[in-house]
Parts: C-alpha cells; sequence; structure tokens
C-alpha cells in the first residue's frame, strides 16, 4: 500500500500554535482529540495520528535484585500513546512481550500488567502515600483479557467511580506487529477531579507515570519492570516522584496537521527550535508485508528502531527533520538504497489515492535516504531525488547522536540519527502562496527500512 494516511497542510503560523509533543525536558505531551476512540484495544485511525512514547527506564528499584541489572528491553518493553476530550482521557498501551504471564492469584502488579498513574492536582510533594480522591494508580494485568466488564472494580473501584470507565485487552500476533498486547483505557476527566471544559489556551500540568509489570513464569511472579519516568519502586505510595504531562490545547483528528513556520530553519541534521511547532508522527505499523516474510513480523523485542518525524511548511518550502532510533546501524552502498538502514518519504501534492500499480510520474513522489550517505549528502542528490524531481534547492543532511535522552530543551528519544530535509513546494507541484485558511490536502507516508548485519540487508519495515 503505497499511501495509508491522509495529511493535511494547515495553516496555522507557530507564534499561534500549542507545541506539540516532543521528548523536551520529559514532559508527556497529551493532546486533545476530536475523535472518541472505540475502546477495543485496536489502534484505529484516530490513534494513528498521535505519536508513540516510549517507557524508558528499565533499571528500576526492586526489582531487578541487587546487584542492580538493568532489564535491557530484551525480555519486555512499551510505548504508549494518551489523548484527551472534553469528557474523557484515553490510554493506549502496547506491551511488547514474547510470552504473557497469567497468575490471577498473584496481586495484580505481581505478573504481567501494566499500571497507570495520574494526579489532576499535579501535586509532587514526597509522600509515604497517595491522597484519597487526588492521586490515582491503576493497575491492569494482562489475565483480564476478556472479562474487563466485570473487572472495573477490581482495577479501578477501590479508589474511584467506575460510572463511564472501559477498558480492553487484546493480544497483538506476530502477524499484525511486535508480539504482545494492546490494553485501551478511558476514564471519566470528572472522576480524576479534572474539568476538561477549564482547558481551552493553556495547558493543564498533571502528574504523571506509566509502567510495566513482567513475570517470567507463573512460579516466581514478577520479576522485572520498566518505567517511564521514575527508576523508583515508590510511584505506589509517592506522587512526589512521579514524571509531568500536560493536557494540552492542541488538537488532533484522523486527517494530521502538517503546520506552516514563519522560521528560519537550517538544514544541518540538527533538531531546530521551530520542530516544536510541528505536529509529529511515529510508525504505527511494525509488520510490514514483504520483508518480512509471510509470518513474520519486524519483531525487534528491544525496539531497536523507531522513528518519528516533524514536518512543517512555508510559502516556499517543505521541510521535515526525522529522529530515527536504531542501535546499530548498517550500511551497505553497494545495495539499493532501501535494502538497508533508511528513510522513505511519500508525498501527493494532488491527494489522488485511486488505486495504482506505480506512482504517477511528476504528482506522486518516493525519496529514500539511505544512513551511508551521511558526510556525502551534495553529491548523492540525484541518487535520492534526481531520478523523479529537479533538485535544484532540495537540501538534506544526516547527522548520527550517541546519547540516549539527551538533556536539553531538544531532547530527543535515542541513540541512532537524525535526517532533516528541504524541498521546495514548487517542485512537489504545490503553490504555498495559495493554501488557504482551510489547508490542502495530500497524500502522505513514512517509512523506515531497517537492516540488521551487512549480508541480509532489509529485514524490517515500519511504516
Amino acid at each position: 500500500m503505497k499511501k495509508v494516511l491522509l495529511l493535511l497542510l494547515s495553516l496555522v503560523v507557530i507564534a499561534s500554535f500549542v507545541e506539540a509533543k516532543i521528548v523536551r525536558d520529559s514532559v508527556y505531551q497529551i493532546p486533545k482529540t476530536k475523535v472518541a476512540p472505540v475502546i477495543d484495544g485496536q489502534q484505529d485511525a484516530i490513534w494513528k495520528a498521535v505519536d508513540w512514547e516510549r517507557q524508558r527506564i528499565y533499571n528500576v528499584g526492586d526489582p531487578p535484585a541487587t546487584p542492580a541489572v538493568a532489564d535491557s528491553g530484551m525480555g519486555i518493553s512499551g510505548m504508549s500513546k494518551v489523548m484527551w476530550d472534553a469528557n474523557n482521557v484515553y490510554w493506549l498501551f502496547y506491551t511488547i512481550d514474547d510470552v504473557a504471564i497469567d497468575i490471577p492469584a498473584n496481586a495484580g502488579w505481581n505478573q504481567d500488567a501494566i499500571e497507570l498513574y495520574f494526579d489532576g492536582t499535579n501535586d509532587h510533594a514526597t509522600e509515604t502515600s497517595l491522597k484519597s480522591g487526588v492521586q490515582y494508580q491503576f493497575t491492569i494485568p494482562h489475565w483480564m483479557q476478556g472479562q474487563e466488564a466485570g473487572k472495573l472494580g477490581a482495577c479501578f473501584g477501590t479508589v474511584i467511580d467506575t460510572t463511564g470507565i472501559e477498558f480492553k485487552i487484546r493480544d497483538v500476533p506476530d502477524t499484525e506487529g511486535f508480539v504482545g498486547w494492546m490494553t485501551e483505557v478511558k476514564i471519566p476527566l470528572s472522576a480524576l477531579g479534572v474539568d476538561g471544559s477549564s482547558i481551552t489556551t493553556t495547558a493543564l500540568p498533571i502528574g504523571f507515570e506509566l509502567q510495566q509489570d513482567e513475570a517470567d513464569d507463573a512460579t516466581a511472579g514478577r520479576t522485572v519492570m520498566s518505567k517511564w519516568w521514575s527508576n523508583s519502586n515508590n510511584s505506589w505510595a509517592n506522587a512526589g516522584i512521579w514524571g509531568y504531562a500536560e493536557l494540552s490545547p492542541r488538537e488532533v483528528d484522523t486527517v494530521l496537521a502538517i503546520n506552516k513556520t514563519t522560521a528560519t530553519i537550517t538544514i544541518d541534521g540538527d533538531m531546530d527550535a521551530a520542530y516544536l511547532a510541528a505536529n509529529p508522527a511515529t510508525t504505527n505499523l511494525f509488520r510490514v508485508g514483504d520483508p518480512p516474510a509471510a509470518e513474520t513480523a519486524d519483531t525487534d523485542p528491544a525496539m531497536g528502531s523507531f522513528i518519528t518525524a516533524y514536518p512543517l511548511w512555508d510559502a516556499t518550502n517543505y521541510y521535515i527533520f526525522l529522529d530515527v532510533v536504531d542501535n546499530i546501524l548498517i550500511d551497505i552502498p553497494a545495495n539499493a538504497v532501501w535494502n538497508q538502514d533508511a528513510v522513505e518519504l511519500y508525498f501527493d501534492g494532488t491527494n489522488d489515492h485511486a488505486t495504482e500499480t506505480s506512482l504517477k510520474s511528476g504528482i506522486q513522489y518516493q525519496f529514500t535516504v539511505s544512513h551511508w550517505m551521511m558526510g556525502t549528502e551534495v553529491g548523492r542528490l540525484g541518487t535520492c531525488f534526481g531520478t523523479v524531481i529537479d533538485t535544484t534547492g532540495i537540501v538534506f543532511k544526516i547527522k548520527d547522536r550517541d546519547a540516549r535522552y539527551n538533556s536539553g530543551a531538544l531532547a530527543q528519544q535515542g541513540s541512532g540519527y537524525n535526517v532533516e530535509v528541504k524541498i521546495p513546494l514548487a517542485a512537489l507541484g504545490v503553490d504555498g502562496a495559495n493554501i488557504g485558511a482551510d489547508g490542502l490536502p495530500i497524500g502522505w507516508e513514512l517509512q523506515m527500512d531497517n537492516a540488521s548485519d551487512a549480508t541480509a540487508g532489509r529485514v524490517g519495515m515500519q511504516k
């Protein structure tokens, strides 16, 4: 499928737009949705317009046992999306785990489970217990799959009114993506003490945390944990160590907006502050037809590869910054550009979604940028772009990075590389000066190609 997601070039300047989510001083940005998701454990269209946030802490106080040995993510990893509307807050949590261990006789946390933490008052005072009616922890074990309606009291009812609460657990097979399970949750904001109607132009800061519990077998119970924010195992009793999130006025829809910028962007492979105003897009499909082979997903259990895109435009150019997380970079210059570590960009300014057997020349564009081109970008314009488009004015830059969760205002998601691209809108058949307030609908897609060694070439794809 050459295009699966329609995006909208939206005329919104940075000065009037809410900052989009990025790992920026570790504030988890929660956008407002125009479409309420169906609580079925599926990643429907509205969820695809929200970017994934990965779990980051795998060495949690207890477990692992002393001496502390971090769980590298090889046994478990996870990522989440959260959004809200005037009535509810919604979570979608993707647990990546080869084998789910269910131990109904154990406490909820003492087996495969997820934990959600929420404090609408944003009170980070150090305590020895959570404040009743203000600070909430909910634990959802995998074994409740298929019994969700009857387990509201067990998961939520001890601390909150369960009226309006829904959750659903669904297993993800290797024919669909990373093996594991999805948990989708809806909780009324009013039950959490939040008035959604009061959030208009300014974000509401909240206390926030996400946790995974993992059991290796039915005898030992929980042996591994992951967290979004803290490496302490006391989050269940002390909201002072929770992280920070914001219920943001930024709105998302099933049509993702590419925002207009007035900033001057330098194409150097570094993330300019202007990209803070972009609506980020992440890969959502982790099992793409071929490759991998018929019954094998791109099942890197450590989430060794991942991509987040930050697209923008101005009256003259289309910009896209790609944050590529990949802990092993494979360069194979002798291979086709897609048959190794690479990113692919798709753009159709006519928004023609007719089924075809090939792309329409001069209208529908696919560009592939391989990591090995780093340092030779000027000489590779023809390779990446010149076969289908006039390269005049096109600039791209690749830059490695090896720090994980860098500190600072523009911290990124992990070790890997950046790709930054500028393409004149005119070359793409778009007249930026005539895009009105309603925006311009386009066809758009993003793809990551991933190689595991120099012999095999591409073994995984994400879209």
